[in-house]
């Protein structure tokens, strides 16, 4: 996978609306990818964090975690989102951590082979944001990934 500094250069570059927001990587290995935003940039009038923000983050969780897997394998590609579903379950009130898992090889494989013989693939990822150690919002995302030139 990429690093964690090339990641969050490319993520601030890329979308930069994530530097406004304090997004910073916090950990990329082989079994996923946090993201970190301060909850102080993230309140609503509830003093918790705007649901709004959370769901631009774990988006952006998702996205980050294709674009990273798509360069360790050295491919250069557009990255979509075109469908979520969220499950708001409890308030966050701690900074937002947003996790995602890399998915399995029976996963991991097959999308890659889809986009290196036709040009594009989809998967579905899910990533979580903890409020201290409970999972207190899941969100299942698509997304799609388009071969682009090197």
């Amino acid at each position: 996978m990429s690093t964690l500094t090339d990641l969050q250069y490319h993520l601030h570059r890329a979308i930069p609306i994530t530097q406004t927001m304090g997004i910073q990587v916090s950990r990329l290995d082989e079994s996923g990818l946090e993201l970190f935003a301060p909850l102080a940039l993230h309140l609503n009038d509830k003093q918790t964090a705007f649901g709004g923000s959370l769901a631009s983050i774990m988006t952006v969780t998702g996205w980050a975690l294709t674009h990273a897997l798509l360069q360790r394998v050295s491919a250069s590609a557009n990255i979509l989102v075109y469908k979520t579903e969220i499950a708001y379950l409890q308030p966050v009130t701690t900074d937002i951590r947003a996790w995602c898992q890399l998915p399995d090889k029976a996963v991991v494989e097959p999308f890659l082979a889809q986009f290196f013989q036709r040009g594009k693939a989809r998967w579905t990822l899910q990533v979580q944001v903890f409020n201290g150690e409970q999972v207190a919002v899941e969100l299942v995302g698509n997304y799609l990934a388009l071969k682009t030139g090197v």
